[in-house]
């Protein structure tokens, strides 16, 4: 089929498209495309484009504060922007069999050993007089930022891989609706 043949009937498509009492001319049907491709590009990936891009994780021992949910995950908050409140929480798997106690802080050490990969977490609980440890993945499976909640299921840190998981935002005005 020859060329003009082709190009003959894509007008005959874009025209029988628009209407028949429409012309337009090709550069600004181009022109068009264009924009709808931008458009549903918008539309598909809205996190990365409206600043949710989530921040590297700052150094382990500036955490802003950390607790242990009922969940399992270890949750380390931090304040990235020095106003005393946290506004980054990473959530973090405890590794299999990466929780114990110990009787001193020696044994802790000899332990931490054993755990080369991973963070290593221990406290003195007051109430049993012994040492609680945890090893605790190197990177977190959550992140918590501008009250979105990413998931990173490869947990290989900040790269572009982590998928919107929660608008917590919306889930809090989801609740007040509900109550109200």
């Amino acid at each position: 089929m020859r060329w003009s043949k082709l190009t003959g009937r894509w007008k005959d498509k874009r025209n029988e498209l628009l209407g028949d009492n429409i012309k337009i001319d090709r550069s600004l049907f181009y022109l068009l495309i264009l924009i709808l491709a931008i458009i549903m590009s918008l539309w598909l990936r809205p996190v990365s484009l409206f600043s949710f891009d989530i921040p590297p994780e700052p150094p382990f021992d500036t955490n802003h504060d950390w607790n242990l949910a009922p969940n399992g995950l270890f949750i380390f908050t931090y304040d990235t922007d020095n106003d005393g409140k946290p506004d980054l929480i990473t959530k973090r798997r405890i590794l299999p069999e990466g929780r114990g106690w110990a009787k001193s802080e020696i044994d802790i050490k000899i332990e931490a050993e054993n755990w080369p990969k991973g963070l290593f977490i221990y406290y003195f609980d007051g109430g049993a007089h012994q040492w609680r440890w945890f090893a605790i993945e190197r990177y977190p499976l959550f992140y918590v930022w501008k009250d979105m909640v990413f998931l990173d299921s490869e947990e290989d840190g900040v790269n572009g891989n982590e998928s919107a998981y929660e608008n917590l935002f919306e889930t809090k005005k989801k609740i007040k609706l509900d109550k109200g």
